[in-house]
């Protein structure tokens, strides 16, 4: 698997994460209570999980998991400190907010599949079948 096509699944886990597990309801709670937040960074690390066991079964990939736990643990802080500026009422309106919580998680994602590169370089996967899954998960789910 190339950087491309790490890059590309752990979108496709954030993406499933961030949006899919998170309904509207969850997305409005976490502005009140930190209670919140934590639950969808439980939701959100169901996929990661589920490809990290996949590789842990299929791979032999043990020694991979403090990675995903990074990602993890990284997305729960940047949620947390959103929040935190939301509660402020920080003069940041919530599109650029939004904009820069992404970037942080796509930024920590890229850094996250750069150092993934030597431990999965001789898996053979087909990455047009992820980038096709990956566009159609975007366009089929609108934001929350």
């Amino acid at each position: 698997m190339t950087f491309k096509g790490i890059a590309i699944l752990l979108i496709l886990c954030h993406v499933i994460g961030d949006f899919y597990l998170q309904r509207q309801k969850l997305s409005e709670l976490k502005e009140q209570s930190y209670k919140h937040t934590v639950i969808h960074g439980f939701l959100y690390a169901i996929p990661f999980l589920v490809v990290w066991l996949a590789g842990a079964i299929f791979f032999a990939l043990n020694n991979i998991w403090s990675i995903f736990v990074l990602i993890v643990f990284s997305h729960l802080l940047v949620d947390i400190i959103k929040c935190c500026c939301m509660k402020k009422k920080f003069k940041i309106y919530f599109a650029h907010l939004y904009i820069i919580d992404q970037i942080l998680h796509i930024a920590i994602i890229f850094a996250a599949a750069y150092f993934l590169i030597p431990y999965v370089s001789k898996i053979e996967f087909n990455e047009a079948i992820l980038s096709y899954i990956l566009f159609f998960v975007i366009i089929l789910k609108p934001v929350n």
